[in-house]
């Protein structure tokens, strides 16, 4: 964990290289999950490294609920962690 709270990500993603355009730039991190969530984000890795131009397009709802559902499978994929466990942290499933 990092200064501010971060673990590493699940994504690979790394300041400086959008993980969405791969531009090589300055780079926001970006939690999947926001408000109560946020810190839970942090610690379970699952935040990215996007510039400002995907870093607003995030924020849309169209492309969060994606990246919603897209954290849950990245959460799933680490050993120990199930959709249950997910639920109990994060308050619900995105994936049906």
């Amino acid at each position: 964990m990092d200064r501010n709270g971060y673990n590493p990500n699940l994504f690979g993603s790394h300041d400086g290289t959008c993980w969405l355009c791969g531009n090589v730039t300055d780079t926001n991190r970006h939690e999947l999950f926001r408000g109560k969530n946020r810190a839970n984000s942090k610690r379970e890795g699952l935040w990215l490294a996007l510039c400002p131009r995907c870093h607003r397009l995030a924020h849309k709802h169209e492309y969060e609920e994606e990246l919603h559902r897209i954290g849950e499978v990245m959460f799933c994929t680490v050993e120990g962690n199930t959709r249950e466990k997910f639920r109990e942290i994060f308050g619900k499933e995105y994936i049906e």
